[in-house]
């Protein structure tokens, strides 16, 4: 859904229900990313410690699910009640950015240069565009390649692999039917797919990113590769249908000899596994170093009416004592150095299969992908298909009775978010990223599936 569609929307929705200001002079509100859950272990606490700290001041703390989160956000703003600090997940934080909704925390951060020193420069730089610095961290962590140790020592496999053709032939020899074992597993999101490709040398756009530069005669071959590979069972078909729930459910239940998986997945597929232990998983960087981050982090948002508040709130919220906090509890990197440094030893004691995952994080900050900074990121990413383009439903349809021919093309909708500084590229509804691999994978077994490929 178009960002400009979701504003107006949002002011119906406002007119709709009479929503007012914020209440209080010193009142400010902070709506968070799906976190509900960690109302008594983290954020009541904070908040109290915040509100001792400033007598006077009380926080509204929200939180909505990420299926929520952005039509509530704007539905906030139209009606004069825009949060003052808000989390913002992935790269959501642009779109807000490329409007002038943000307040740029590099003034702040000049002023003092402790809270800047906190944080690892490699990781600020994802918010920082424009010489402006327009969120810091809350949690922060990339893609990894976890694999079963037994499985790999099965297949006389000492270690990761370190290539793409490693890799491409260890999911072959992982692969063993009278075990219901498959090779390979991957997490269903757009850009997680994005290490397979750039190790091999695929790049989204051009350098300017105006037009797509990924329809190569390399892109062909390596999603043929994937695609043959899901048609003799060596890649579960899981990775092109299901999402979260079912690529961490079945690495959990040790169907899988490798998984391609966001850092979050961790405390997902251990906590429903019987035989994750430091001696049976491995975790490491995808062959080439090559990573997808997918973090959280807090803004304060322009119409603030407390922003010096709002500073105060951010400041308190990445220090190490509450960094670290919220680190133990999803064994996730914060962001802040010192508290990071502190959990990787913590969890040596207490996990070290967590600290392994948290260790291979810290080392994967200089090849970055699937982040790129353009306020189209959804567009781009044909998240929200529109002109012909299929549906997820349509894809998965496809999937399970065969391939289906598409009868429009139909070129790229605006920008999601108005007059950004970045134009659209030059996708059609047939070389979207999603539709391309998803077409390669999903129609393994056909002939025909690479043709949707020539390269241009």
């Amino acid at each position: 859904m178009r960002f400009d569609r979701l504003l107006r929307g949002a002011a119906l929705l406002a007119l709709v229900v009479g929503y007012g200001g914020n209440a209080g002079a010193e009142e400010i509100t902070v709506l968070t990313w799906n976190h509900a859950s960690l109302a008594e272990t983290y954020y009541n606490p904070a908040i109290a410690e915040f509100e001792a700290a400033h007598p006077g001041v009380k926080v509204k703390w929200l939180d909505r699910k990420g299926t929520e989160f952005n039509a509530f956000l704007q539905t906030q703003m139209v009606a004069n009640a825009t949060p003052d600090v808000v989390e913002f997940q992935g790269m959501l934080w642009l779109e807000y950015q490329d409007k002038g909704l943000i307040e740029n925390m590099a003034p702040y951060l000049a002023k003092e240069p402790d809270v800047a020193a906190r944080f690892d420069p490699k990781i600020n730089d994802y918010w920082g565009i424009a010489d402006g610095q327009w969120a810091l961290p809350a949690q922060w962590g990339t893609t990894l390649l976890h694999y079963s140790i037994p499985a790999f020592k099965a297949a006389g496999i000492s270690g990761p692999p370190k290539t793409w053709d490693e890799f491409m032939d260890y999911v072959a020899r992982t692969t063993d039917p009278s075990k219901q074992q498959v090779g390979f597993i991957s997490l269903n999101f757009d850009w997680a797919f994005w290490p397979m490709l750039a190790t091999n040398g695929i790049e989204l756009l051009n350098e300017d990113m105006t037009k797509a530069a990924f329809n190569t005669p390399k892109m062909k071959e390596v999603v043929t590769a994937l695609a043959d590979a899901t048609a003799k069972g060596q890649i579960s078909k899981t990775s092109w249908t299901g999402r979260w729930v079912e690529p961490n459910g079945e690495f959990a239940d040790g169907r899988d000899a490798m998984y391609l998986a966001f850092y979050s997945s961790y405390s997902f597929f251990k906590s429903a596994s019987k035989w994750v232990s430091p001696e049976t998983l491995g975790t490491a960087q995808w062959p080439g170093g090559w990573t997808v981050p997918s973090p959280q982090a807090w803004s304060i948002m322009k119409d603030s009416k407390h922003p010096d508040l709002a500073w105060e709130f951010v400041k308190l919220m990445t220090s190490k004592k509450w960094a670290a906090k919220y680190g133990q509890i999803y064994a996730l990197l914060s962001g802040n150095k010192e508290a990071d440094a502190e959990n990787v030893e913590y969890f040596k004691k207490n996990d070290p299969s967590a600290a392994e995952v948290l260790e291979a994080n810290l080392g994967a900050l200089d090849k970055i992908t699937g982040a790129w900074k353009t306020p189209k990121n959804a567009e781009i990413l044909g998240v929200r298909r529109r002109s012909g383009c299929a549906s997820n439903r349509q894809l998965r349809a496809s999937s399970a009775t065969g391939p289906r021919t598409r009868t429009r093309s139909g070129s790229a909708s605006p920008s999601a978010v108005g007059n950004g500084p970045s134009p659209i590229p030059d996708f059609t509804a047939e070389t979207r990223p999603r539709t391309l691999l998803f077409r390669a994978t999903s129609l393994a077994s056909d002939a025909t599936a690479a043709s949707h490929f020539d390269a241009r």
